[in-house]
């Protein structure tokens, strides 16, 4: 019995021993898992990791700099940036191709100017022997014809326009041989507008007459108005005369104020036969009234060759009198004013003209069916918006 409990007794210590030689080959067999766990983490990743790194600069770098290598190098061909040998022929194909075609037209154009040079310009212009008034017609009806028919206009340095105004430089010329050029004077007579001078013939041209229709220069307008601007020794004096007769009449009130040139030709027309007429005192007291209702505050100048008349029939304490100034200066006074007020003649109407306000202007004139109504259209002669009275 006590072997036989010895016996269980060696068989229950065996078992146990074999239970913890298992337990042992587990845990061997854990060790080893994690043995192997380990060489996974450790190999594997660094294997993969390596060939990444490796294959990722080759992509990075070659790639990219093959590419920026054949983008320079096509892009070199527009900014001559000497990088290598394919693009140094690049510029010189790109340099050849800038000189050759450029220089070649231009070789052209410079071989085709002079000729164009050579050709002298088609000249056309006037001879100026009247007042300033019929010399401003004459001038600007001269630069008019000649923009319509593509000449170039040309007037003797010594005309009273040029004492007068700014006349530009190149229509300028100290002296003008009309022997060999080709006469075209007026059909119908002073004040009617000609058609034929729209179409001249392409040659050296003399026009002349009075040729006063501003319908020979008013699609040039702007350019008139630049060519006539006062010289500063005509000009100043009348700017200050104006000024001065604003202070004088609203003191230190000028703001606002509206002035009102008058111009009274008599004169030569007084005594005519030929159909020309004055404006009487009645014409001059409606003209005045008219904008005396418009405006407010209002300071009427009058320029005349009759100074006297006009003190005797149309002084008032807002009229002022030009009694000591030229006749340029007068016309710079009146052409200064917002508004005109013309009788008759041709400075008066350019006094209107460059004053570019509202102008009035008397409307018996001329004499019906004398000389000078035959030879005057007033749709010729009057702009449509200035007002007849």
């Amino acid at each position: 019995m006590v072997r036989t409990r010895n016996v269980r007794n060696a068989t229950h210590h065996l078992t146990h021993f074999t239970t913890n030689a298992r337990h042992f080959t587990t845990n061997a067999s854990h060790t080893t898992g994690i043995i192997s766990h380990r060489t996974t983490k450790a190999t594997r990743p660094n294997v993969s990791h390596t060939t990444t790194i490796t294959s990722h600069p080759t992509t990075k770098v070659t790639r990219p700099n093959v590419s920026r290598t054949r983008t320079i190098t096509s892009h070199s061909t527009t900014k001559p940036t000497r990088l290598n040998v394919s693009h140094t022929t690049t510029v010189k194909n790109h340099s050849t191709t800038k000189t050759t075609r450029p220089n070649a037209s231009q070789t052209a154009t410079i071989a085709s100017h002079p000729t164009t040079k050579a050709t002298r310009p088609i000249i056309i212009t006037t001879s100026f022997g009247a007042r300033l008034g019929n010399q401003l017609f004459m001038y600007a009806s001269l630069i008019g014809i000649s923009r319509t028919n593509g000449m170039s206009p040309r007037i003797e340095s010594k005309a009273l326009v040029n004492k007068c105004f700014v006349i530009p430089p190149s229509i300028l010329q100290a002296k003008i041989d009309t022997s060999k050029m080709k006469g075209q004077g007026e059909s119908h007579g002073c004040c009617i507008f000609d058609a034929k001078y729209t179409k001249l013939e392409k040659r050296d041209t003399r026009i002349g007459g009075y040729m006063q229709s501003f319908k020979y220069f008013h699609h040039v307008q702007n350019e008139i108005r630049k060519h006539l601007t006062f010289r500063e020794n005509i000009n100043t004096p009348a700017k200050t005369f104006i000024s001065q007769a604003r202070k004088e009449i609203y003191k230190n009130h000028t703001e606002n104020v509206t002035t009102v040139g008058i111009h009274v030709r008599r004169g030569d027309m007084v005594s005519n036969s030929f159909g020309y007429t004055v404006a009487d005192k009645g014409y001059f007291d409606r003209a005045m009234d008219y904008f005396r209702k418009k405006y407010k505050k209002v300071v009427f100048i009058i320029c005349s060759d009759d100074v006297s008349w006009c003190q005797r029939h149309l002084a008032g304490e807002n009229v002022r009198f030009s009694t000591k100034n030229s006749a340029e200066v007068d016309l710079a006074i009146l052409s200064s004013c917002d508004h005109v007020i013309i009788s008759v003649g041709s400075f008066g109407w350019w006094a209107a003209y460059l004053a570019g306000g509202e102008a009035v202007y008397y409307k018996d004139w001329p004499k019906p069916n004398s000389p000078l109504a035959k030879l005057t259209k007033h749709d010729d002669y009057f702009l449509p918006q200035w007002k007849p009275m």
